[in-house]
C-alpha cells in the first residue's frame, strides 16, 4: 500500500532519526539510501535540501509510505534466511514504483489566460528509508520516501491532484513487482486474491493473527536492535503451537456400556 502524506514543514529528523537497526543484516548498505541525490542520507541538512518549495507556496514536499503487503512483511520474522532478498525485492519495486509516478505523475501546471497547461518535471533529490517494524514491534517492511513540491528547474509547485491521482496505480505496479521478485529470488509464492489481498504460500492465517499490524493506538515508538527484534519475534512465536495429531486413549481405558450403566 502507498500512502500520501503532505510536509507542511521542513523537519526532518523524524526520517533521520531512526536508522532502522532491525535490519540490520538484512539488507545492503544503511537503512536510508538515495534514489536521486548525494550525501548522508541520515543527516538531517542534507535530507532537508530535498524539500524544495516556493515562497508562496505551504507545501514542502511530501513523504511517501510504501509498505508491503502483511503476508510479506512476515517472512522477515518467519524466514531470516531469505528475508535479504525479500528486502531487496521490496525496494526494487519501491524504485520501480517511483519510477512511474516521475513518469506520468509530476507536472506542473501554468495557468495562463484561463487554460490550464501541464508540462512534466523532474525531481532533482529523492530520499528513501527502509524500516522493518512498525510501533508496536509488528514485522511491517515498508519505505518512506521524500520529495520536495518543487521539481527541478520548475518555477512552480508540482499538481499535487495529479501525484494522488497516480498512487492507485503506482500501488498497483508496487505490488505486482514484488510478487514477481519474490517470486523469482525465493522458494515463496506471493498471490493475489479477487479481493485483492496478497498471501504467501505456506504462512496460514495464524501468523497474520499474531501480527495482524493493527492497533487501537499507535503507542510509543521504540528504536530495536537487531538482537533485540530477533529474540522479541521469537518469543511471540512460541505462543503458537503447531497442529499436533492427538492420538485417541487406548481400548482397555474405554468404558464399556455395561461399566458406563453400572457407574450410574
Amino acid at each position: 500500500m502507498i500512502r500520501l502524506l503532505t510536509r507542511r514543514n521542513p523537519d526532518v529528523t523524524y526520517f533521520t532519526g531512526d536508522r532502522a537497526l532491525e535490519l540490520e543484516g538484512l539488507r545492503v548498505g544503511s537503512a536510508g539510501r538515495w534514489l536521486r541525490g548525494d550525501g548522508d542520507p541520515h543527516s538531517p541538512s542534507d535530507v532537508a535540501r530535498v524539500l524544495r518549495t516556493t515562497e508562496r507556496s505551504r507545501i514542502f514536499g511530501y513523504d511517501l509510505v510504501v509498505a508491503a503487503p502483511r503476508a510479506v512483511s512476515l517472512l522477515l520474522a518467519l524466514d531470516e534466511s531469505q528475508a535479504p532478498a525479500v528486502v531487496a525485492a521490496h525496494q526494487a519495486a519501491v524504485t520501480a514504483a517511483m519510477g512511474y509516478l516521475e513518469r506520468r505523475a509530476v507536472v506542473v501546471r501554468d495557468r495562463r489566460l484561463g487554460t490550464d497547461r501541464y508540462a512534466p518535471a523532474r525531481w532533482e533529490r529523492v530520499v528513501a528509508l527502509t524500516h522493518g517494524v512498525n510501533h508496536h514491534a509488528d514485522p511491517h517492511l515498508h519505505d518512506h520516501v521524500l520529495v520536495g513540491s518543487l521539481p527541478s528547474g520548475a518555477r512552480t509547485v508540482l499538481d499535487g491532484w495529479s501525484l494522488r491521482a497516480h498512487v492507485w496505480a503506482a500501488d498497483a505496479l508496487y505490488r505486482s513487482h514484488l510478487r514477481h521478485a519474490i517470486g523469482q529470488t525465493t522458494s515463496w509464492r506471493v498471490w493475489r486474491s479477487p479481493r485483492g489481498v496478497e498471501h504467501v504460500v505456506g504462512v496460514d492465517e495464524g501468523y497474520r493473527v499474531l501480527w495482524g499490524g493493527r492497533h487501537d493506538e499507535r503507542g510509543p515508538k521504540r528504536l530495536w536492535t537487531r538482537e533485540e527484534i530477533r529474540a522479541h519475534w521469537e518469543r511471540q512465536r512460541l505462543l503458537w503451537q503447531s497442529e499436533v495429531l492427538v492420538q485417541p486413549p487406548a481400548a482397555s481405558l474405554l468404558l464399556n456400556e455395561h461399566s458406563f450403566g453400572a457407574a450410574f
